[in-house]
């Protein structure tokens, strides 16, 4: 089992819909699970509508923590050995997000190509150092 954490406390990076589109694509191959720790539940809700097509898609699936821990949660999910877990955070850096980081195997930073968003991300990167964590930058909605 691998876990993505998909972070930035810029809000509007693309983390939701990042976070959508790449457990679809593992779903294709094996299972892929969400989670979502956004307030605005955007991923929860997409995958309630999703959910409504007939037949329901059978990946992703939504792991709804439901009183556990993250932590608690990505050690029982660790226990399968298959499949890809995407955690969907809040557009902020604090505890949760870092909890987010310490259980994912790799970090993926969404960041749209404006001075708003790469100001943003440079604290966002600070903090994933200081966990020592994996991480990657995905440049979102850039154009030609």
């Amino acid at each position: 089992m691998q876990i993505f954490a998909l972070i930035s406390q810029k809000g509007g990076a693309g983390k939701s819909t990042l976070a959508r589109q790449l457990a679809v694509l593992a779903g294709e191959q094996d299972a892929s699970i969400l989670v979502d720790r956004d307030p605005q539940e955007t991923t929860t809700k997409w995958w309630q509508r999703r959910q409504s097509l007939q037949p329901p898609p059978e990946h992703p699936d939504l792991l709804d923590l439901a009183g556990t821990t993250l932590t608690d949660a990505a050690t029982a999910l660790r226990k399968r050995a298959r499949g890809t877990v995407f955690v969907d955070t809040r557009p902020a850096v604090g505890e949760p997000e870092a909890e987010a980081a310490r259980v994912a195997d790799l970090v993926i930073v969404p960041v749209r190509p404006s001075p708003d968003d790469l100001e943003a991300v440079g604290e966002t990167l600070k903090i994933l150092r200081r966990l020592d964590k994996r991480v990657v930058m995905v440049v979102n909605a850039a154009k030609n």
